[in-house]
């Protein structure tokens, strides 16, 4: 994300200004008697489009074109991008990032390749990158706008007084991916940081702003849903959460499974330190018990600190791999070890969905309506966290449990049929 690779440039006087221009802006100013119109006249629109069986112009801005196959966040947008287009929107998008400050899977021509290409095929014809290339696009006279999405704070505080100022008639959806104070607020609890407290406060002011500001606010989960309306009871939140896609044939069976199975993009903080705590405090309490088994470390963008795991004994570290199915389908146990972190997290909705269980952190395991022992199972500590994985590997009965309601749920709450109803109550088509 934008913030992690150290590209977040709204900060400081930088964040008066943005929260500034957003409060001299048309929808800051929207009342609740008026937003209530604004509800109205928004449902009446949804039906008028639903009846015509047309959308409208819809400009996406993002960190970055999406790495749908390295964060879970990315594959998120990217999908929501696909059921948009299903959807019948024309569609735009733009990168925060100009092409100078992308990460180098975006910069190599393989890379843009990909990652361009699979924005192409959805005939997405315009992709900019920077606030030059934006602005520019926004000052052009046939640009046409009805509705902007936005992904992230730093995104939406940069660019909703633009879309704004230009378009004052087009609805904008602040996406906010995750609730990222609330996320900062907990990586601050583990070392009782001064200074991440202050950020988590600065960080929860902008996103109240925002989410006000915004004609609807997306979140990932009901509970950040409830948070942000609990800050700030003007709002309309609604929420779009991860999408899984659940394989048609059934998940290979225990014999053709062993060890166990972490992956997740290390440009994200929480996934390494949860991959450091797991292997320096869990791991040797589960080989302890089980001498034999192995874990398969796999993520984009590893560290060299963890790369250096796969010299241990047991440990394989894989780094980027491009088609993660392969080792959903011959692992036994996937691992969430999150001690921080906040929204729905992709890498446990999609082991689940590909019928792999999951042993999880309440935190890991949070915004899915999962429940322990049913769908997955959950512990809070080290020695717990270490029992619980143990138990799953010596126990077949459980395990073909776990991989059957836990796939069930996922297909019946977060599938692709789930949210394509949710797309069309939100944007109205």
């Amino acid at each position: 994300m934008i913030d992690e690779i150290g590209c977040l440039r709204a900060a400081g006087q930088e964040q008066r200004r943005i929260v500034s221009a957003i409060h001299a802006s048309r929808s800051w100013k929207i009342t609740a008697p008026v937003r209530a119109v604004s509800t109205v006249w928004h449902s009446m629109r949804r039906k008028k489009r639903a009846k015509n069986r047309r959308a409208g112009s819809m400009f996406v801005i993002a960190d970055m074109p999406p790495l749908y196959d390295q964060q879970s966040g990315a594959l998120r947008l990217f999908t929501l991008l696909e059921l948009l287009r299903e959807a019948g929107w024309s569609l735009t998008f733009g990168s925060y990032l100009e092409r100078s400050e992308l990460p180098d899977a975006l910069t190599s021509v393989d890379g843009r390749l990909r990652y361009e290409g699979a924005l192409r095929a959805l005939d997405i014809r315009h992709i900019l990158y920077g606030e030059a290339e934006i602005q520019a696009y926004l000052d052009q006279p046939d640009t046409r706008i009805d509705w902007a999405f936005m992904s992230y704070p730093s995104v939406a505080g940069r660019f909703m007084p633009l879309v704004r100022a230009r378009f004052p008639d087009a609805r904008i959806a602040f996406d906010m991916v995750d609730f990222h104070s609330l996320r900062i607020e907990r990586q601050a609890g583990l070392t009782a940081d001064a200074a991440r407290y202050a950020e988590a406060r600065r960080t929860r002011d902008q996103e109240v702003a925002l989410a006000r500001a915004a004609d609807v606010t997306i979140a990932v989960t009901r509970q950040e849903q409830e948070a942000v309306i609990a800050l700030a009871p003007t709002a309309i939140v609604k929420v779009l959460p991860c999408i899984f896609d659940v394989p048609a044939r059934a998940p290979p069976d225990l014999d053709q499974r062993r060890g166990l199975f972490f992956i997740g993009s290390f440009l994200h903080s929480p996934n390494i330190d949860s991959i450091h705590w797991f292997v320096e405090r869990i791991w040797p309490l589960i080989r302890e018990q089980e001498p034999d088994v192995e874990l398969c470390i796999a993520g984009s963008s590893m560290s060299d600190d963890v790369l250096a795991y796969g010299e241990r004994p047991g440990i394989q570290a894989l780094g980027y791999v491009p088609d993660v199915t392969p080792h959903l389908d011959r692992h036994r146990v996937f691992v969430a070890p999150l001690r921080y972190g906040a929204g729905m997290k992709g890498k446990v909705g999609q082991s689940l969905a590909h019928g792999l269980p999951v042993v999880a952190t309440p935190i890991g395991a949070e915004g899915m309506g999962l429940v322990h022992g049913r769908h997955i199972l959950v512990a809070d500590d080290e020695t717990a966290f270490a029992n619980e994985v143990v138990k799953l590997l010596r126990d077949d009965d459980l395990w073909r449990h776990l991989s059957r309601q836990g796939q069930l749920h996922i297909g019946e709450t977060l599938s692709r049929s789930t949210v394509r109803r949710t797309i069309a109550e939100i944007f109205g088509a």
